[in-house]
């Protein structure tokens, strides 16, 4: 029985889950704190507008953070290798033009600053600065977050998103109960943001710091035949539960979208719980499909336990809809959309598994997958606009998409598994 649990505990999905995991539950339990305390302290309006403005400081952040899946693929070969040269020529070559891309990216987001205000009917100039300032501050994170996952260093990334959450949570509830509303809460966003940041500069110092004389070169060009379909990749994961929030604000009204987000916070607690799962997973097969190692358990271990927690959860929040709501958030009037909340959890499942199966072809530079994923972000992005006359429209919507594409990436699965290397 030792010798059984030793084994099963010395896997690398499940020992990087743990610390992922366990860094993930802390996580996400400052950062539920964060949204409760700002749910019940802020009007539904201001909540909406937070959350809108989270969506929207996500989805830009994705030219550079869509390359992440690049970044660790690579990195995590140079670690394999041990090629430190390799590795500093790698993280020279991104950083030069990422100054150059976050200078452009503040000029061009200041200039149509006007017309961001009015689609989102958030007509407060500081806090849309705020937030131009958290995007560009997690530019500056990606290719840290890219290193410490090629590295495994998940015990790192743990501590460095429990921290970055729990000083959100003080520092923002501290703000918003001083009066200072929505900037309060942009605010303490932006100095969570800033922590990983830091602490990934100074656990790769020595990387950094290192002199060598003869840095190898590295294309842009190979960089780019891989990088160009994970960028899709990301963009469409990020997409998928972010549009929804992005067209609910515009379609509905104030107090509605707020409702909506609401929902949403309840729901991604799916996501939040096995997405440790799926960032454990990715670099681990990275390192064996390098080595030419067995790797396939790995996923398969992954799409089960994520599964297997989604499965529970929506049904939990399929019987208890109300005890949910009230948990996580204290006002009443979100129990309008009681009866949502489950197929919400349906939504928010599948695009985990999605989740899961994207990342393990992107791991085994499968990236074809790309374009079934961006197809169906503007599938799900174009009928919400078609069909947004209830909440309930704009969930289904969602679950048919993403049901059908997680179909496809298994039928691709199963098509391919005997043309490609058996391992």
């Amino acid at each position: 029985m030792k010798k059984k649990i030793k084994k099963i505990t010395s896997n690398p999905l499940i020992s990087g889950s743990f610390f992922i995991f366990s860094g993930g539950v802390v996580s996400s339990l400052f950062n539920f704190l964060y949204n409760l305390a700002l749910s019940r302290n802020l009007s539904v309006n201001d909540y909406g507008a937070v959350v809108s403005l989270i969506s929207i400081i996500l989805l830009a952040a994705i030219p550079v953070s869509a390359f992440m899946p690049t970044i660790i693929s690579v990195s995590g070969a140079f670690y394999a290798t041990k090629n430190n040269a390799g590795l500093k020529a790698f993280y020279l070559r991104l950083f030069k033009p990422l100054l150059v891309g976050s200078f452009i990216f503040c000029i061009v987001a200041l200039a149509f600053i006007n017309q961001i205000s009015i689609f989102l009917h958030i007509y407060d100039y500081n806090v849309l600065v705020l937030s131009i300032v958290a995007i560009v501050l997690g530019y500056l994170g990606t290719i840290n977050l890219g290193f410490l996952q090629g590295r495994l260093a998940f015990k790192t990334i743990s501590f460095s998103n429990s921290l970055s959450s729990a000083v959100k949570l003080g520092l923002g509830f501290f703000l918003v109960l001083s009066g200072f509303g929505l900037v309060g809460a942009m605010l303490a966003f932006i100095v969570s943001v800033s922590i990983p940041v830091a602490i990934g500069y100074y656990v790769l110092r020595d990387m950094l710091l290192t002199r060598i004389d003869d840095l190898p070169k590295v294309s842009f060009r190979e960089l780019f035949n891989y990088g160009l379909p994970s960028a899709l990749v990301i963009f469409s994961l990020s997409s998928f539960i972010s549009t929804d929030i992005i067209l609910v604000k515009h379609y509905f009204p104030s107090q509605q979208a707020g409702l909506y987000a609401g929902l949403s916070l309840v729901g991604k607690v799916i996501f939040y719980l096995t997405a440790p799962i799926s960032t454990v997973m990715f670099p681990t097969i990275i390192h064996r499909y390098n080595k030419k190692e067995s790797y396939r358990g790995i996923m398969v271990l992954a799409l089960m336990l994520v599964f297997a927690s989604s499965t529970a959860i929506t049904i939990f929040y399929y019987f208890f809809p109300e005890f949910t709501l009230t948990f996580f958030l204290k006002n009443p009037e979100y129990q309008k959309v009681a009866s949502l909340v489950w197929l919400y959890g349906i939504f928010i499942s599948a695009y985990s598994l999605v989740s899961t199966l994207s990342y393990y072809y992107l791991s085994i530079k499968q990236t074809k997958v790309s374009f079934l994923l961006i197809l169906a972000a503007l599938f799900q992005a174009g009928l919400i606009a078609i069909f947004h006359n209830t909440f309930l429209q704009v969930i289904m919507v969602s679950i048919i998409v993403l049901s059908l594409l997680l179909l496809m990436l298994l039928l691709y699965y199963f098509i391919n598994k005997n043309n490609n290397d058996n391992r």
